[in-house]
């Protein structure tokens, strides 16, 4: 949080809290009288500087600090203190209380002054309190938000889990295509399910690509239970990516990565690389792995794969394109999309 920002909410809570003795008036009558008797002292100390004509100077400070740190009743003893002082030392003839028409106007403009001074204090206090509970209202509404918008994603994530299992189970006592249709229907829905907590946030927050490239390619590479097979990753530039836009790369990546591990790398060690590229506002994953080259020929539109066909439908949707390609006895899938964030 920027330091201007941090002093603003400290100071709004602050001022929040005032009066601080409101729950506790003797306090604010101590301050009161504590501040009219240093108001007198002060008044006493300017008596040879100051012109004639002003005997409640340093009593209307005294009562606005007392008003509004203590409360309005502190400000109210505060400002007949300062009446009765300033009448009884400062106004002519000094040490008396005679009244004159001279004093009885000064001590009617002081109290007229103390008067609109302690409405406008009580105003405004009375509004920072209510700003005051509505903020933490909100506060307590923003909780409330986040607790239940996690909690509804921490079901959605158990669903789409559950919904593996299902699937799972369902393959049982089924062998050939049908079984390894039900198979990676199940990887599919895993591979969405293991990610949905991190890419939807509350306040909205984009998804950093390379941290999902990387959980997506660790998860997809432990759902297939392949021990054996190294992950590496290059990745100099990253960016932000949207939660609309992770879904269908999440899915596209799982599946270059399953289609990786069945094909090229049935059954035996080996290595998929995996780079990222940000630029010009688009971004570039590359999936490498040394599973030998693909069949010739061999045409990316023409193939009957539904995970291809899956991989092809999800890069359109991201405005994108998704290729398979050989390079010196290995398998190189690429998707690249512009990045709307």
């Amino acid at each position: 949080m920027p330091d201007s920002l941090l002093r603003t909410t400290t100071l709004g809570r602050w001022l929040g809290r005032l009066p601080l003795a409101a729950d506790k008036p003797w306090q604010g009558y101590g301050a009161a009288i504590a501040l009219s008797v240093l108001a007198t002292l002060v008044r006493q100390a300017l008596e040879g500087v100051l012109p004639p004509g002003f005997p409640f100077l340093t009593y209307f400070p005294a009562l606005v600090v007392t008003a509004f740190v203590f409360g309005w009743r502190a400000g109210v003893l505060a400002a007949l203190l300062g009446f009765v002082l300033s009448w009884y030392f400062f106004i002519p003839p000094v040490h008396s209380f005679s009244l004159h028409k001279g004093s009885v106007y000064a001590l009617a403009l002081y109290a007229f002054v103390v008067a609109v001074d302690l409405a406008l204090i009580w105003l405004a206090q009375t509004a920072n309190h209510a700003l005051a509970r509505e903020r933490e209202k909100s506060e307590h509404l923003a909780e409330n938000r986040e607790l239940l918008f996690r909690e509804l994603q921490h079901r959605v994530g158990n669903n789409l889990q559950m919904v593996a299992a299902m699937l799972a189970l369902q393959k049982r006592g089924l062998s050939g295509e049908a079984a390894a249709a039900i198979d990676q229907a199940a990887r599919r829905v895993q591979a969405i399910g293991t990610v949905q907590r991190d890419l939807y946030r509350t306040d909205g927050g984009l998804i950093m690509l390379t941290a999902l490239v990387e959980k997506v390619c660790r998860d997809a590479v432990k759902a297939n239970g392949r021990d054996d097979v190294a992950l590496t990753f290059d990745q100099h530039s990253d960016a932000a990516i949207a939660p609309d836009e992770a879904i269908p790369a999440t899915v596209i990546l799982s599946e270059t990565i399953g289609n990786a591990l069945e094909h090229g790398l049935a059954g035996r060690r080996g290595t998929i690389a995996v780079s990222t590229r940000v630029a010009d506002g688009r971004a570039t994953i590359a999936v490498i792995d040394d599973g030998g080259a693909l069949p010739e020929p061999f045409d990316i539109e023409q193939a009957t794969s539904l995970g291809l066909r899956l991989a092809n439908a999800l890069a359109r949707q991201l405005r994108g394109d998704y290729a398979l390609k050989s390079h010196a006895g290995q398998t190189i899938a690429q998707l690249s999309f512009p990045l709307t964030s």
